[in-house]
């Protein structure tokens, strides 16, 4: 039940960090209507919210549960830099096919922004979790 929780809750940060980067990204296009930029917002958060639980659940969450022979650092330290380099050249290539399109950069530039933080996030609450534990 602990790694679900803390899924919820990644996938939730995840969403308001992707949804606030968004926004700045339609801000910054110039022929976009500012009155809209509220309701873009509040209807990424809601689909951000999705997709991040989705990928969180069946990229992080495995890597998590079925190495129990290693501690959290190091299910961090041995699989993320992993992850990041397989993420950004799937991003990369994606960006690639689709001829620099702006909306595609935008989207997976956050996209791959968002992913390397859900790792951190996701790690370093169970690290306060497993302190905490020691601690008492």
């Amino acid at each position: 039940m602990k790694t679900l929780s803390r899924t919820i809750v990644t996938a939730a940060k995840a969403a308001l960090l992707a949804s606030f980067l968004l926004s700045l990204a339609i801000r910054a296009l110039e022929s976009v209507n500012f009155n809209s930029v509220p309701l873009i917002f509040i209807l990424s958060i809601i689909i951000t919210f999705i997709i991040s639980f989705i990928m969180i659940l069946f990229t992080i969450v495995p890597i998590y549960e079925l190495t129990p022979k290693l501690t959290v650092i190091q299910k961090f330290n041995k699989y993320f830099p992993l992850y990041a380099i397989v993420f950004f050249l799937a991003c990369t290539y994606i960006i690639w096919n689709q001829n620099f399109d702006a909306i595609t950069n935008i989207i997976f530039i956050i996209a791959y922004i968002t992913a390397m933080q859900s790792w951190v996030w996701f790690f370093k609450e169970n690290k306060k979790n497993i302190e905490k534990n020691e601690n008492n």
